[in-house]
């Protein structure tokens, strides 16, 4: 696998992990790739900062949080760069968001549920 996630609860790293390749498998016959020749999402200049009591309200907004980067279980060997880069709205009104990871060369599809778990233990770095 060549993507790396931050410490969460194995059951949301098991669901990213198959949600993966099972989107891998669905596209393409060849096995997963091994090296990212984009540059990765982590070069910044900014400095990532804790996410404000607003901020977290806000994102609760699918249009709010589109776009907007963060850095996974920082302070850790695990932690990552990711950034939400689009979002689908469903008939029975969920929302499942497209994340595209660091070390990925694909975004993963999540619930809104997961990327709300994944925020409480991220940084935010700022536009």
């Amino acid at each position: 696998m060549i993507c790396k996630f931050g410490k969460q609860p194995e059951s949301v790293q098991l669901a990213i992990t198959k949600r993966h390749h099972e989107l891998w498998l669905s596209v393409n016959s060849t096995p997963l790739p091994t090296i990212n020749h984009e540059l990765p999402l982590s070069k910044s200049s900014v400095e990532p900062r804790p996410l404000t009591p607003e901020e977290h309200q806000l994102f609760q907004n699918p249009d709010k949080l589109h776009g907007k980067r963060f850095v996974l279980s920082p302070h850790t060997e695990e932690s990552g760069v990711y950034e939400v880069i689009g979002y689908h709205k469903k008939r029975d009104s969920s929302v499942q968001y497209d994340v595209l990871f660091d070390d990925c060369d694909d975004p993963i599809l999540l619930k809104a549920r997961e990327v709300m778990r994944m925020l409480e233990d991220s940084l935010h770095i700022p536009n």
